[in-house]
């Protein structure tokens, strides 16, 4: 929920989306996987490009993406792909075609190519990483679909409990909370922004690519919380699969300090998505 310095209980009941999703076996020529269009949710991810930073990548990054999955040389329409089918990951932890599965497909498609893009401009490589921020992102806003923090009695909540009560209650993709956050790291991502935060706090769900960066960049560099420890602390792609696990679960600290009953959730939804990356990154179109 992006906490920030202030002792904070849990804002929501446990989702009841959680557990492990598995993607299919591989049949044939991947003939489980959507064929690829530039239509609808694509079309708009791929319009979200723009708004997400520069795509402009040095020899270096190139070679840092080599490394990576080539996560930071797949093209626009690529990354979209890739976006699509890490939102089904999502989408299917509802019934198919249910009005949440749609949601989730659409927002969630726009979400994660935000966050993808964000986190080849911060330096974000490591799937297992990678794999948690989306996991987190989840958690937190349902993949995008849910930009505002609500559940019945957060106004009441967050009046008693919330820096600047609840008109900052949490927003974005990482539910950035309290007023001295939405200043504090507002102002970090881009200058001047944290100031406009405090005069409009809607921006920070309605701006999706401020929105992206806050998530990515203060999930990295631990900003949401005191202790100051982002994902480089918790989880890595070359633990080993019993550490990787408890550095996923250890890894809600970042957003939500304490809040025991959401670790093993975590948990499972970074290790579907780091699944799911490894078996859709090889098999990328185009």
């Amino acid at each position: 929920m992006g906490a920030g310095h202030a002792s904070k209980m849990s804002r929501k009941p446990s989702s009841p989306a959680s557990g492990v999703n598995k993607l299919p076996k591989k049949q044939g020529n991947d003939k489980f996987l959507p064929k690829p269009t530039v239509t609808g949710a694509m079309g708009g991810a791929i319009k979200a490009i723009g708004k997400s930073g520069n795509q402009n990548h040095s020899s270096e990054q190139k070679q840092a993406g080599n490394k990576f999955g080539e996560l930071l040389i797949l093209s626009d329409r690529q990354m979209a792909w890739l976006a699509g089918q890490l939102a089904l990951v999502s989408a299917r932890r509802y019934p198919e075609g249910s009005k949440e599965y749609r949601a989730v497909l659409s927002q969630g498609t726009i979400a994660i190519l935000i966050l993808l893009n964000e986190c080849r401009n911060y330096g974000v490589f490591d799937l297992a990483q990678i794999a948690c921020l989306l996991g987190s992102v989840e958690i937190e806003s349902q993949m995008g679909v849910v930009m505002y923090e609500d559940w019945p009695g957060v106004y009441e909540y967050a009046e008693a409990n919330y820096d600047g009560g609840y008109e900052f209650r949490g927003r974005g993709y990482a539910q950035l909370t309290g007023k001295a956050n939405y200043q504090r790291i507002g102002n970090i991502v881009e200058p001047g922004r944290g100031d406009e935060l405090l005069r409009n706090p809607n921006i920070a769900a309605e701006d999706k690519a401020l929105a992206g960066k806050i998530a990515v960049l203060g999930m990295r560099d631990g900003l949401f919380t005191q202790s100051g420890r982002g994902l480089n602390s918790y989880v890595n792609e070359d633990m080993t699969a019993q550490q990787r696990r408890a550095g996923f679960a250890n890894a809600r600290e970042i957003l939500n300090p304490g809040e025991e009953h959401k670790k093993e959730e975590l948990a499972n939804r970074s290790e579907a998505f780091l699944q799911a990356l490894k078996y859709l990154l090889p098999r990328v179109p185009w």
